[in-house]
């Protein structure tokens, strides 16, 4: 079997033999909305759990659209148009429209990142700011279930009317994205997303997990605090087609959109693998980068990997001269600790993390960790080699067909492969013949 792998908006030609392969796992064709536009507006028109937002603003009320960070796949221009017209029904001004990126711990956006997103048009037209670890927050209480303090952008706190407009899909912490994940960790403090992200220490905290998951529940009540009156959600196709639109309360919207989002991107396996050969970063950002998803994919897919088994995955960086971190990122050093810290040494992480001696979000080594004690992780990166990942409890291979060849040379004649080729972007929770 000839199999082309998306890499980074490359593709790369790998070859397994077809008595070897347990399940080629791809998300579901789902065909992309001809009329955007109309279907945004109907969503508009005909809110989940909601009143129209012609509704809820008044003439005098300060708007907050909180848009979604550069690593995500909205493309505002499309929803703006339609958003706006319904708060110019309730007589709102245009100076008293905000936008606010929520980057959460990502870096802030480039020129081209934000004109390709937003539209020059937009920028233009409102006010536009990036929230980042030195903006201004406000304290607006503690959650009950996990007693978390909890910091919002004042911005945020300050403006009367606040809409959310951003992408479903799947996320290791809390089940999915969108909804009130806006608030935390997109408009959140640092401390206030450190204690929201230990709960990935959580059994319960996986990706397409919303009840009882520990890191969705303490979100949507930050959302509760911060006054979160609005969504506007999309559910993209595997090529960042529009399928979907939901709109309206930020938690019964916001579920209507995650069943669909499962339609698509969650499969159930038939068995675990020997081998499992994935991209960890199959497509480009909106600004043109390749996400760098290389810690998600490996937990989005382990579970598909038997323990001792082998999983293998195609990766590109954005940046070549820097290729650990995100191009330009001023949390460099955070981000290549973050990498390089994904030790097989999960006890002492999870010490580090409890301890407080970590960041929160550094839960992720922990699971990454874990997994290595159990599984080989083998990335192909053309920018990588053994130096680059000495210590850090990767492996490296020069070719993806190298490290394939030598993962069934291991395993022998009857090795099990599972093929995702969109692994960084899917979740797999049903192992048949598994409870």
């Amino acid at each position: 079997m000839e199999i082309t792998m998306p890499c980074g908006g490359q593709e790369i030609k790998i070859r397994i033999p077809d008595k070897n392969v347990l399940s080629f796992l791809e998300p579901t064709v789902a065909p992309g909305i001809k009329d955007v536009n109309s279907a945004i507006r109907k969503a508009l028109e005909n809110p989940i759990g909601s009143k129209r937002l012609s509704e809820i603003a008044k003439p005098s009320s300060k708007v907050a659209l909180l848009l979604d960070s550069w690593k995500r796949p909205t493309r505002h221009w499309m929803f703006l148009p339609a958003v706006v017209d319904e708060l110019k029904k309730a007589g709102v001004r245009d100076e008293n429209i905000k936008m606010i990126s929520a980057n959460g711990m990502h870096r802030n956006s480039t020129k081209e990142e934000r004109e390709k997103k937003v539209g020059k048009e937009w920028l233009e037209r409102f006010k536009y700011v990036e929230h980042n670890r030195s903006s201004q927050v406000k304290f607006v209480g503690i959650t009950r279930r996990a007693a978390n303090p909890v910091w919002i952008n004042a911005d945020v706190i300050e403006a009367d009317v606040k809409i959310a407009i951003g992408n479903i899909g799947f996320n290791i912490l809390p089940g999915y994205s969108g909804g009130a994940k806006m608030i935390c960790p997109g408009l959140a403090s640092v401390d206030t997303i450190n204690y929201n992200h230990r709960l990935d220490l959580s059994s319960e905290t996986r990706s397409g997990s919303i009840d009882p998951n520990p890191c969705r529940i303490d979100l949507e009540e930050m959302g509760y605090l911060a006054g979160l009156d609005f969504i506007v959600n999309a559910i993209h196709s595997r090529d960042g087609e529009v399928v979907a639109v939901v709109a309206g309360h930020f938690i019964d919207a916001h579920r209507a959109g995650a069943k669909i989002c499962a339609s698509i991107y969650m499969k159930e396996v038939p068995g675990k693998a020997d081998i499992l050969v994935a991209s960890a970063n199959p497509r480009y950002t909106i600004g043109g980068a390749p996400i760098d998803d290389l810690p998600w994919a490996a937990m989005m897919t382990e579970k598909v990997v038997r323990p001792g088994g082998t999983m293998i995955f195609s990766h590109l960086s954005p940046d070549p001269k820097h290729p650990i971190v995100h191009t330009n990122c001023p949390y460099a050093d955070d981000c290549e600790s973050l990498f390089l810290a994904c030790r097989p040494d999960p006890e002492q992480v999870l010490i580090d993390i409890c301890r407080c001696k970590i960041p929160g979000w550094f839960s992720l080594v922990y699971a990454v960790s874990r997994i290595m004690t159990e599984k080989d992780i083998v990335v192909v990166n053309p920018h990588f080699n053994k130096r680059i990942l000495a210590g850090s409890g990767w492996k490296w291979a020069p070719s993806m067909q190298e490290a394939i060849d030598s993962a069934l040379a291991k395993y022998g004649p009857d090795a099990k492969v599972i093929v995702a080729p969109y692994g960084g972007r899917m979740t797999f929770p049903k192992i048949r013949g598994e409870e």
